[in-house]
């Protein structure tokens, strides 16, 4: 009997391990014919024509066609990724990326698109070995591609990437050289905030040199921090010491033992926070939003606030009560309003901060002795990327915006999408009867709205 059920059990476990490897091939198919239907798409949108000498257009009714990869891809309109990232629910530049890739395994890297499309290699793993040769030259990337083809099918990821790594050199080393010294001139440093937590990322690149000083430095900070009764660990008085360095005064007389100055300077920062009344009032649990950042619990904005000597409260502007202007350029306080009202790229899926954007006339401004009043108001106006204002003129792509900071998208291939504070919502194609004394427009946000509620 014990027999019998352990069998059982037995045979279980194989049918659901098999079960899973099944899973994941239908889940590698999956991704795989989206590449394919991606590289169609890109076929679909490549020069309608040729110009009149039998040269490739490179703008075809205000719309631009560029090299959709690397060198030795084909050129496509520069819009396609609006509606890449719209159907995959992915921002423009994110869809640009997909496309670039694509291109890429196709054009410059075939042996690798065959052993993807036989399941031996993951898209994601194709995508990290045509990123590493998107530099070289169309010759020299099909040189790697030959070179690598016997280990497709058998080597793991990891052992390729070393193998793409050391041809890549081999195939230019003028150029290897050349990127050498591109990578040692990009000193950068990057923060990254997480204020729900208290702290930030700090990623520098610097020279070796001043990396190893700089980690000398904060090993005496910490030592001396030990020295002065500091119980933290290395690592928690390393971050110490390396935040003490914004405060150089402060570094120094810690390094020298002597008193700590009385008054510190820091620079200038504008820090922008939102918060309510009412989190002010019962601070314990509110959550503010700090722009840049992120949300932050009230409690911490001391924290966050305490090294400005100067903090600035600024009332909420009413959106609602403002008044329109009868001229094409938007005013700064109407743009602050717009601002706070849509802080993200209003295209469908966009992601980029709404400061960094174009304020979009949805209905597009006339400057016409005719033109009717109020066209730059509130109502009328949405924060756009570039690509995606250019879409809207030049694409085919159409937008209304029945309620203020709430827009209604529908792609060149029929897709509707409601954008708004809330980020974005794909529509059914299908949706309930609206009432039938609104007009096209409120029967189509109506429509939506019930389909989202």
């Amino acid at each position: 009997m014990i027999d019998v059920a352990y069998e059982r059990q037995v045979d279980e476990r194989h049918r659901l391990a098999a079960a899973l490897h099944q899973a994941g091939q239908l889940e590698r198919r999956a991704q795989v014919d989206q590449v394919s239907l991606l590289l169609d798409l890109c076929d679909a949108h490549t020069l309608p024509t040729a110009g009149p000498d039998g040269d490739d257009l490179l703008e075809y009714a205000g719309e631009r066609y560029l090299t959709g990869g690397s060198s030795g891809t084909p050129s496509i309109s520069e819009y396609l990724c609006l509606i890449v990232g719209s159907e995959l629910g992915i921002a423009p530049e994110q869809g640009a990326l997909r496309i670039h890739r694509a291109l890429d395994l196709r054009h410059r890297m075939p042996r690798l698109w065959a052993a993807v499309q036989r399941l031996e290699v993951r898209v994601w793993e194709a995508d990290r070995l045509t990123s590493l040769t998107s530099h070289l030259s169309l010759d020299a990337a099909l040189w790697v591609d030959r070179r690598l083809e016997a280990r497709y099918p058998t080597a793991p990821i990891g052992r390729l990437v070393r193998l793409t790594k050391g041809l890549v050199v081999q195939a230019d080393p003028a150029l290897a050289r050349e990127r050498a010294q591109q990578e040692r001139d990009a000193r950068s440093v990057d923060v990254t905030p997480l204020p729900e937590f208290g702290v930030g990322m700090v990623n520098a690149r610097l020279d070796l040199a001043d990396a190893l000083r700089l980690r000398a430095t904060c090993d005496r900070l910490a030592d001396e921090l030990a020295l002065a009764g500091d119980e933290s660990t290395l690592p928690q008085r390393l971050a110490q010491a390396l935040g003490m360095l914004a405060d150089p005064a402060t570094a120094l007389a810690v390094l020298n033992g002597t008193d700590l100055p009385t008054h510190t300077s820091s620079p200038a920062a504008t820090v922008v926070v939102h918060v309510s009344a009412e989190s002010l009032g019962e601070p314990t649990d509110a959550v503010a939003r700090v722009e840049g950042m992120g949300p932050v619990l009230v409690q911490q904005l001391g924290d966050l606030l305490r090294h400005h000597a100067k903090v600035r409260l600024q009332p909420v502007i009413d959106v609602a009560g403002m008044a329109p202007v009868e001229a094409y350029e938007v005013p700064d306080r109407m743009r602050e309003a717009i601002v706070h009202r849509n802080p993200v790229d209003a295209f469908p899926y966009g992601r980029r901060s709404a400061r960094s954007c174009d304020l979009d006339h949805t209905v597009p401004y006339q400057h016409s002795s005719g033109a009717p009043p109020g066209q730059t108001r509130p109502g009328n106006l949405a924060p756009l990327a570039r690509r995606a204002h250019r879409g809207k003129t030049n694409a085919g792509w159409l937008v209304h915006q029945p309620v203020p900071g709430i827009l209604l998208w529908t792609s060149p291939v029929g897709t509707e999408f409601l954008t708004g504070p809330f980020g974005t919502v794909r529509l059914p194609r299908s949706l309930p009867p609206a009432e039938p004394s609104s007009s096209p427009v409120e029967k189509r946000l109506r429509q939506a709205l019930a389909s989202v509620a």
